[in-house]
């Protein structure tokens, strides 16, 4: 297990992406909002280069990832008894088991931006729930679950 970071462009008219996250001098993402997982400990310079029609640029961020105590991480099923969810990163399909019934399933993007609201039936206690992800970009997400008495919100990580 890791650190997962999304990383997020701001620039104008940029029509190639070179990200280096460990500013080594290996293209390590062309994509332009790309997901990059940190295996080791440590604080890492994050490098972007740009291309456009009428622009070429760069920008460099020393430090500006920090990664601590990845191995200290447990998985979240035994964490939280009560709460299931897997696999992780999903692609196509996520499957949830919650202790408690479940009366509503959303995701947001970590803007808190509502990306879906999946439409379910109030679930029965320990039921297992598939949610399909397939039309949900790659990217960080936050899940929350609303049962009877509480909501329970999870970071996931959905790739492609």
């Amino acid at each position: 297990p890791g650190d997962t970071v999304q990383f997020t462009d701001l620039s104008n008219d940029a029509e190639t992406w070179e990200w280096d996250f460990e500013n080594d001098g290996t293209i390590d993402s062309y994509e332009q909002n790309p997901i990059h997982i940190y295996q080791d400990t440590g604080y890492y310079t994050v490098k972007l280069s740009i291309t456009g029609s009428a622009i070429q640029d760069y920008g460099i961020r020393h430090d500006y990832i920090h990664v601590d105590n990845i191995n200290d991480i447990e998985p979240i099923s035994v964490r939280d008894p009560d709460f299931l969810m897997y696999p992780i990163p999903a692609k196509e399909v996520l499957n949830i088991r919650i202790g408690l019934k479940t009366t509503g399933i959303q995701l947001f993007d970590l803007s808190g931006k509502l990306v879906k609201n999946f439409c379910i039936n109030p679930i029965l206690q320990n039921s297992l729930i598939e949610l399909s992800v397939t039309d949900i970009p790659s990217g960080v997400y936050l899940l929350k679950a609303n049962s009877q008495i509480n909501e329970i919100t999870k970071k996931i990580l959905i790739t492609k």
